[in-house]
């Protein structure tokens, strides 16, 4: 019997300590440039970072043109950036990641995530205890991608407002989920809605 409890009592401590802190947040854009016409201009956004891979994925799901879709970008190197206290000013923390291609002669493309906002506790899973982390409630930034292909250019605006999602939050670090599944159980969600 006290080998029972001390397995399950190993058990509990080994999915503590494995599980991951995946962050989800949630919101609108706003679209500008050649954006609007691929995703409307005001796509919903959801916003996934898979902290320890540093990997972080941007989910659009918009109506453009009459007709719903979605749409995931991965993002890698995706890195949050905590602040600094200076002179007792808030702290602002940084979700960031930025993209390159050169293509030669016939092109490049550049891709740059900023998101920020003001640092606060939040609960990441409640498995178990409480798991807690110290990132934004919400967040402003923008997406912006600079594109020429074949002398074709394209530039791409959105500007995000977002909110925390505690209940995906705490859902993918209790279920010791990774981004990536995160993102596939959100964009199966919005495929029962027509997205």
């Amino acid at each position: 019997m006290k080998t029972l409890v001390r397995a399950i009592a190993l058990l509990f401590a080994v999915a503590a300590t494995v599980r991951g802190e995946v962050l989800v947040y949630q919101g609108s854009a706003r679209a500008a440039l050649n954006s609007i016409d691929s995703f409307g201009k005001a796509p919903r956004a959801y916003v996934v970072v898979d902290v320890p891979s540093q990997l972080g994925y941007l989910i659009l799901y918009y109506n453009a043109g009459g007709t719903k879709d979605s749409v995931a970008i991965p993002f890698e190197h995706t890195r949050y950036n905590p602040s600094a206290n200076y002179l007792n000013e808030k702290e602002y923390g940084t979700f960031t990641s930025v993209s390159y291609l050169d293509f030669g002669a016939s092109g490049f493309t550049t891709l740059s995530l900023y998101l920020r906002g003001r640092e606060t506790t939040l609960t990441l899973a409640s498995f178990g205890g409480s798991t807690m982390g110290v990132y934004p409630k919400t967040l402003t930034g923008a997406l912006r991608q600079a594109q020429l292909v074949n002398q074709l250019g394209t530039n791409f605006e959105l500007n995000f407002t977002l909110t925390f999602d505690a209940l995906r939050t705490q859902t993918s670090n209790n279920g010791t989920l990774n981004g990536l599944v995160t993102v596939q159980g959100i964009r199966n969600e919005l495929a029962t809605k027509g997205f």
